[in-house]
């Protein structure tokens, strides 16, 4: 009786170890799927660096080095923790404005409309007055959690310049970002239909 118990438990064990060994063999990661991985950061890792100013933000959050040369002014508003709206309003020289409402806003998904010259201008003097092209990149607090973005990018000729305003920016930069969806407060936008 007592060789048929060792018998058993030993049975069970032997059992149990090659159950744990097939177990770990499932979850294995794939050895062709983490060559391939490998060979794709490779390639993400050849792209060169774009030329951007150096603050502590990513490529696009600076958004700069991806908007075409036609974009005059751009305002972005990011999420926070709580019913913050979260938008991105971009204008372009001839007056033509995009519009990608994500929550929180009035008008959601894609929409668009034209503006006037004498409007994009009034935006560009009020930048000028408050010396945007002088201001900071970057308005932050690491250590402050759930407030959102206003990420505001202007044209000067062919330069951009973005500015992140998080926590503390100075109040002029407020009342520029202000300024701007003020003149967008009572335009009647034009949805444009998903293609999904």
């Amino acid at each position: 009786m007592r060789n048929l118990i060792l018998f058993l438990a030993l049975s069970f064990i032997i059992s149990a170890c090659n159950n744990q060994k097939t177990m770990q063999k499932k979850d294995a990661p794939d050895e062709k799927l983490i060559e391939s991985q490998n060979q794709s950061d490779n390639q993400e890792e050849q792209l060169p660096e774009p030329n951007i100013h150096p603050t502590k933000y990513s490529v696009q959050e600076q958004l700069h080095p991806n908007l075409a040369d036609s974009v005059s002014i751009r305002l972005q508003r990011t999420a926070c923790f709580g019913r913050c709206p979260i938008y991105v309003l971009t204008i372009y020289d001839g007056g033509y404005v995009e519009y990608l409402g994500e929550k929180w806003t009035d008008v959601e998904g894609k929409a668009y409309c034209q503006i006037d010259q004498k409007s994009i201008t009034e935006i560009q003097n009020k930048a000028a007055e408050i010396g945007f092209f002088e201001l900071n990149n970057n308005y932050d607090n690491e250590y402050i959690t759930d407030l959102p973005s206003t990420i505001t990018t202007l044209r000067n000729n062919d330069e951009f310049k973005t500015v992140v305003n998080r926590y503390e920016g100075p109040k002029k930069l407020k009342e520029l970002e202000d300024y701007i969806d003020a003149v967008f407060q009572n335009i009647d936008w034009k949805k444009i239909e998903s293609e999904d």
